[in-house]
């Protein structure tokens, strides 16, 4: 490969990123896996060709509020950020291979830094925008949490991109702080999810959830996915270049999680621009929160791998 050409400006920082005093305010929500599909085979299953096979690994999405004290770069000299990450991610099952993987889609990420956009998307293949949000710096909080997009609303007349929100999570006894029961360990915190996914699935799990949440529980880390793709100038229908990568994400310090024991609710908004609803099977409007918890730890999202490209030309 050609070296990467270096310009004034640039954002991206270099991986591996270190992730410091990152606050997770997690919401498991129930989607529906044909949608989920769909959205796996329209991204990644048929432009590779059949190459990649990419499963929905169940009905439920987790919608991800963070906030990072220190994100740092491999060169000392890009300095750091500190930034909020809010994200809906899909868990996928890889079938490459002699076993099936667990693995992490990002369909929608709102950031609210421009040097974590640039890396995300250009770097990780990440879908992350710009926009604004509601999000507590403690555990004990009150109030909602909400985001904001550039976008506008299907039943717009006018079709204007301004600033619109996207979903909010509420509380039901929003006037008092967040309860919570608390987790002493990360092992403790992926063993909860495991017992809320069986509540949620019954006691026949299918081998590939046992598969994954096993790796996910004895690495602590977890390959997210990306897919990279520049358009083509001319024809700008097409894309002059696509790869479908993956990095992991890893828990390197685990300092303090919450099991948050609060009925939640998640209102989902209509916005023709992030068709949230047809990718994910989520509600427009409200809906119930079926588990949530707040982890707090220090993460590394690696250098990682490319698993498909294209080679198109223009």
């Amino acid at each position: 490969m050609s070296p990467y050409i270096e310009r004034g400006g640039e954002q991206e920082l270099l991986p591996p990123c270190g992730l410091y005093g990152s606050q997770f305010y997690v919401f498991i929500l129930q989607g529906n896996r044909v949608n989920l599909q769909n959205l796996l085979d329209r991204l990644f299953n048929k432009p590779s060709g059949g190459a990649l096979k990419y499963e929905a690994f169940s009905d439920y999405v987790a919608v991800m509020f963070t906030h990072v004290d220190r994100l740092t770069s491999s060169e000392p000299s890009q300095g750091w950020a500190a930034y909020g990450d809010i994200a809906m991610w899909v868990p996928v099952i890889d079938r490459q291979g002699l076993l099936p993987s667990f693995k992490m889609y990002p369909v929608y990420m709102v950031v609210d830094n421009g040097s974590t956009m640039a890396t995300g998307r250009e770097i990780y293949g990440f879908p992350k925008e710009m926009g604004w949000f509601l999000e507590p710096q403690i555990p004990e909080f009150i109030g909602d949490l909400a985001v904001d997009v550039t976008g506008y609303q299907a039943d717009s007349p006018t079709k204007q991109s301004i600033r619109s929100r996207l979903y909010t999570v509420q509380r039901d006894t929003g006037n008092t702080p967040a309860a919570f029961s608390p987790m002493a360990s990360a092992r403790q915190v992926l063993e909860e999810i495991e017992k809320a996914m069986t509540i949620l699935h019954g006691e026949s799990l299918e081998d590939k959830f046992i598969v994954g949440f096993d790796i996910f529980k004895n690495m602590f880390s977890i390959p997210a996915l990306g897919l990279k793709q520049i358009r083509d100038i001319q024809a700008p229908m097409n894309a002059v270049f696509q790869s479908v990568v993956e990095a992991p994400l890893g828990i390197t310090k685990f300092r303090d999680a919450r099991l948050l024991t609060d009925k939640y609710t998640f209102t989902l908004s209509d916005l023709a621009s992030h068709p949230v609803a047809n990718d994910t099977g989520l509600k427009i409007g409200p809906q119930d929160v079926v588990f949530a918890f707040w982890l707090f730890a220090d993460f590394e999202l690696g250098t990682g791998r490319t698993n498909w490209q294209s080679t198109a030309t223009s």
